[in-house]
């Protein structure tokens, strides 16, 4: 039985709320997994799965794997952010990085800028991750700080690029 029951237009006050009476519970990821393959409330599963993400030192390969499946199917933009703001926390397994490589490319198309700038955060980490990446990743994070918008711009400098 559902134990967290998400409504459409929870915003981030109820969230907090929620979040705190039900995150230590033994259902909570198992719902919000739930809530976030529900159209309805995938904006809001998201962000509690976020939330959730910061406080853990291990995330399971169950859930790792089910959030990397999630990315590819949520539709609003602020479930696919919040999905987007997960990546550092997840390790992107050999087999899907090529298909969470063109998502991720897919993404530095989208409308939205903030969907761009993480999308950007995401192939860093999909980099850093599998180093053979580099050589395809590097030269378009390097074009986006000189062609996109400047919060784009500002997300792409935060990753350190010049670092390694």
């Amino acid at each position: 039985m559902l134990q967290l029951k998400l409504d459409p237009h929870h915003k981030v006050p109820e969230l907090e709320l929620l979040y705190s009476v039900h995150n230590k519970s033994d259902t909570f990821v198992t719902d919000i997994l739930y809530q976030l393959k529900r159209a309805q409330t995938e904006k809001q599963a998201s962000w509690l799965l976020k939330k959730y993400f910061g406080t853990q030192e291990n995330i399971s390969h169950q859930l790792n794997d089910e959030v990397l499946q999630a990315m590819l199917i949520v539709q609003h933009w602020e479930a696919q952010l919040h999905l987007l703001q997960t990546l550092p926390y997840l390790t992107i397994p050999k087999s899907t990085a090529p298909i969470i490589k063109k998502h991720l490319l897919s993404l530095t198309e989208n409308n939205n800028k903030f969907i761009r700038a993480w999308a950007y955060n995401g192939l860093h980490v999909l980099q850093s991750q599998y180093p053979q990446y580099r050589y395809d990743i590097m030269p378009r994070l390097k074009k986006a700080l000189l062609d996109e918008s400047p919060s784009v711009q500002a997300r792409i400098r935060q990753l350190n690029l010049f670092s390694f």
